[in-house]
C-alpha cells in the first residue's frame, strides 16, 4: 500500500494492513509524550495511535484534518496512524527494490527495506518487521 506522510512516499506490505479509514479522533493519553499519539476508537476498539513521521525521524507530529488513518497488525500488536494520502495497492517485483541512498535520515534508513520507483517518484518501502519492533520499544 503506497501513501504519502508529509513530502515522502512510502509503502507497506498489504499482509499487515487492516483498514484505511477517514482520519479519526485520537483522545491522547496523559502523561504520554514522544511517538504515542494517543488512542482511537476503530469500530469500537481502542487503537493505539503512533506518530509514524517521528517513528521515522521525517518530523511530522499533526494528525491531518483530511487524509486518511491506516491501521495495521502483526500477530497482537494493533496500531493507527494518520497519513497525508492514500495511494493504492502496487504490486511490486523484489528486483525493483534498491537500497535507500546515503540521503535518507538515519531512522528511516533503519525502517526502510529499500525504495522502488513509482511513476517519477522514489518510494520507500518500510520494513514492517522493524516499524512493529520499534512501535512496541518505544511505548515502553
Amino acid at each position: 500500500l503506497v501513501f504519502r506522510l508529509a513530502d515522502e512516499w512510502l509503502a507497506l506490505p498489504v499482509t499487515v494492513l487492516v483498514e484505511v479509514t477517514p482520519v479519526k479522533p485520537v483522545r491522547r493519553v496523559p502523561h504520554r509524550t514522544g511517538v504515542l499519539a494517543g488512542v482511537v476508537n476503530m469500530r469500537g476498539e481502542l487503537t493505539l495511535c503512533a506518530h509514524l513521521g517521528k517513528v521515522l525521524g521525517i518530523g511530522t507530529t499533526t494528525i491531518p484534518e483530511t487524509g486518511r488513518m491506516l491501521v495495521v497488525r502483526r500477530d497482537s500488536d494493533r496500531w493507527a496512524f494518520a497519513v497525508a494520502e492514500v495511494d493504492r495497492v502496487h504490486r511490486v517485483p523484489n528486483a525493483s527494490v534498491g537500497r535507500p541512498p546515503a540521503t535518507v535520515a538515519r531512522a528511516a534508513s533503519h525502517l526502510t527495506r529499500g525504495v522502488f520507483p513509482l511513476g517519477d517518484r522514489a518510494v520507500g518501502l518500510i520494513d514492517e518487521g522493524r516499524l512493529f519492533d520499534t512501535l512496541r520499544a518505544k511505548l515502553r
